[in-house]
C-alpha cells in the first residue's frame, strides 16, 4: 500500500477479502493504492495516469512483481475449477425442467397462443 493514503473504507473491505483470500491459497499478494492527485476527492489510478504520466505510475509500483503466464493461468484454472460444480447442478436443474410434463404442456401453450396472437395481426 503506498504510504500516506487511505482507500474509503469500501474499497479497502473489498480489496482485504480478496487479498486475504488470494494469500489463503498460497499466493503472495500486496496490494497497491494510487497516492492522492491534487485536490481530487477520490483517486484511481487512470487519475494519475492523466494528471501525473505513466512515470509516477511506475514509481508507485516500483518494487512491486507481477505473476509469470504459469501463475495467471493457475489461478484462470483454479477459479473455473471452482466454479465447476455450480454449472454442473445448473445444468442439471435446466435438464429437470425441460424434462417436466407440466412444463412441457405450459410451453405447448403459450407457444400456441403466439401463433393466435400473430394470426390477429
Amino acid at each position: 500500500m503506498s504510504s500516506g493514503f487511505e482507500p474509503s473504507p469500501k474499497t479497502s473491505v473489498v480489496t482485504g477479502d480478496i487479498a486475504n483470500t488470494l494469500k489463503q491459497e498460497g499466493f503472495n499478494v500486496r496490494v497497491v493504492y494510487p497516492e492522492p492527485v491534487g485536490d481530487l476527492k477520490k483517486t484511481d489510478w487512470n487519475d494519475v495516469l492523466i494528471h501525473k504520466g505513466k512515470e509516477s505510475i511506475q514509481v508507485q509500483f516500483s518494487g512491486v512483481t507481477t505473476p509469470n503466464k504459469a501463475d495467471l493461468f493457475d489461478i484462470n484454472s483454479a477459479l473455473k475449477a471452482d466454479k465447476q460444480p455450480i454449472i454442473r447442478e445448473s445444468i442439471k436443474s435446466e435438464m429437470h425442467i425441460k424434462n417436466d410434463a407440466s412444463f412441457k404442456s405450459e410451453i405447448a401453450r403459450s407457444q400456441q397462443r403466439i401463433k393466435e396472437m400473430e394470426m390477429e395481426l
